[in-house]
């Protein structure tokens, strides 16, 4: 599915789509024939947006999975030749998924500059290791033209000059818009610094998850280890959670109030005690846990404080970024705005930051950027999972048997679209496998991460990949998984299951049968022509 990503660009004309096809840091060798090449003759990353920049237009650069590291010292400098990469023009930079993608500027300097008139559509990306160290703000990246982020991994960014800093993560003096993403693990200033994850004037944050960053509290003004606003800040379906340092609290500015609705913020943590907020406008339907030092004003619907959420470790989301999720069984859950979610006015988004849709019919959705539970009412969307190659091969079986120990369900998914170890997330991520038909949801089974079935690990590394083994079946009936990587054609994911433990809506199913595996990604296959759909038993290949 590489480049699947590119179905979310902007719309408008196209001048040029230039194809990354090197990881090297190189410049382009000749920027008046309009061609991406370096001087080894291949397309590196710095060649594409020096091209870019110089074509007019609204352009396209295509990143293969790869890490690209940036090389070439010289900060300061504008036009991408040295240092960061530096966005003059309309440009839209696609990866396949940020777990896939990583851009580092391994502590050379920022890694984006978005110069006044620039505009960067960044998708499905990491961008990592930034170091801003002159207190211009932007660790990872500055933003003073138009920046849209889309389903990226912000982390590990620093923006210091010995002592302050500003935007560890992001930067954002100008337009920001921030959708499906995580900024986590990024630093501003030593012993002062404003926004330890994203500083910025104004903009848009949605289904975003902004986690365990931080800034300098020994000395001077400081705080908003998650986000600084200084002017209006639209805060919706997000996690702000595990932040750290400053005065003024996780969520904090000068200038304005940042509206706020649907969404998290807990666990953040001050040597000063500024707790989780310095002051939000509610939009309804949010938790604050430690609201002791923030005026809360707006609208008080649904309005928690004092909980706990119950946060757990960080995971990958199946659009690759790290994320972290509440107690499924916690005050977050089914507690936000009841209205159907479709992202007007004060309701939830339709969709989390997996790409499932949020709840609907009855429960009210989760706060914050994740939807608990299993499976999702519907499957996710045809074409955001990896699928098999064509012509597809596989199975779906399951039997519904008038002894309950012996029913049995049998999902094979071959020559699967290019797969590797990471893209599993096993140890980072529970396996769901989630049946749909046209009625809705069939089947679902979760088989967690880690764990112990009789004397040994439940994962082990096989030979030719992964493989979840549990002769008791005690995890919703589920006894077999097996993942092999390969590139295209070759991935495998083979799962099996018997017994009582296994929860489905027994056959026959209607219309088009739907399997979504969702582990540190996803994968997808539809039946529409079974071999066999009759009372207690479906068969089907793809």
């Amino acid at each position: 599915m590489l480049f699947a990503c590119a179905l979310l660009l902007p719309t408008g004309a196209m001048a040029a789509v230039f194809n990354v096809n090197d990881t090297a840091d190189l410049p382009d060798a000749n920027l008046a024939d309009v061609l991406c090449a370096a001087a080894g003759g291949g397309c590196t990353l710095r060649a594409a947006v020096q091209e870019a920049n110089d074509t007019p237009g609204a352009d396209v650069i295509l990143v293969p999975d790869g890490d690209f590291f940036l090389s070439i010292a010289g900060r300061g400098e504008d036009a991408a030749a040295t240092g960061d990469l530096d966005i003059t023009s309309e440009i839209s930079i696609v990866g396949s998924a940020p777990n896939r993608v990583t851009i580092s500027a391994d502590s050379l300097d920022r890694v984006f500059d978005v110069q006044m008139g620039g505009n960067l559509f960044l998708a499905s990306v990491s961008v990592v290791d930034g170091l801003e160290n002159a207190n211009e703000g932007g660790g990872g990246i500055r933003n003073r033209g138009t920046l849209s982020l889309q389903s990226c991994d912000v982390r590990n960014n620093v923006s210091d000059d010995g002592t302050s800093g500003s935007g560890g993560g992001v930067s954002s003096t100008g337009t920001l818009v921030v959708n499906d993403s995580s900024i986590n693990d990024n630093r501003a200033g030593t012993a002062a610094g404003l926004g330890g994850g994203l500083f910025a004037d104004s903009g848009t944050l949605t289904n975003t998850v902004i986690f365990w960053n931080s800034v300098g509290d020994t000395a001077g003004i400081h705080g908003g280890a998650g986000v600084f606003h200084n002017g209006p800040v639209a805060i919706r379906n997000c996690t702000i959670v595990d932040n750290s340092g400053g005065i003024l609290g996780a969520v904090a500015g000068f200038v304005g109030t940042p509206t706020v609705r649907n969404t998290i913020v807990a666990d953040n943590t001050s040597t000063f005690g500024g707790g989780d907020c310095l002051a939000v406008e509610s939009e309804g339907y949010n938790l604050i846990e430690d609201a002791s030092a923030c005026t809360v004003s707006g609208d008080p619907t649904g309005v928690q404080t004092g909980v706990d959420p119950g946060m757990g470790t960080p995971f990958q989301a199946a659009n690759g970024v790290m994320v972290v999720a509440p107690d499924a069984t916690g005050p977050a859950i089914d507690a936000g705005n009841p209205a159907p979610p479709d992202g007007l006015g004060t309701a939830c988004e339709e969709r989390d930051i997996h790409g499932y849709p949020r709840s609907f019919g009855g429960a009210a959705c989760d706060l914050g950027a994740i939807e608990s539970g299993i499976c999702w009412p519907q499957p996710i969307d045809a074409g955001v999972c990896r699928a098999p190659t064509s012509p597809p091969k596989g199975l779906l079986l399951l039997k519904d048997n008038a002894v309950d120990s012996r029913d049995a369900l049998v999902w094979r998914w071959l020559k699967g679209e290019s797969t590797d170890d990471g893209d599993f997330g096993i140890g980072l991520s529970d396996f769901d496998l989630c049946i749909y038909d046209d009625s809705g949801l069939a089947l679902e089974a979760r088989v967690p991460a880690g764990g112990t079935c009789g004397a040994n690990p439940c994962w082990t590394d096989v030979a030719n990949g992964l493989r979840y083994k549990d002769a008791a079946a005690s995890a919703d009936g589920m006894r077999v998984v097996k993942m092999k990587p390969g590139a295209d054609g070759q991935a495998k994911v083979i799962a099996t299951g018997k017994g009582a433990g296994l929860r489905f809506r027994p056959p026959p199913w209607d219309g088009t049968v739907t399997v979504n595996g969702v582990g540190g990604t996803c994968f997808e296959a539809s039946y529409s022509s079974p071999l066999r759909n009759e009372t207690g038993f479906y068969k089907a290949k793809p």
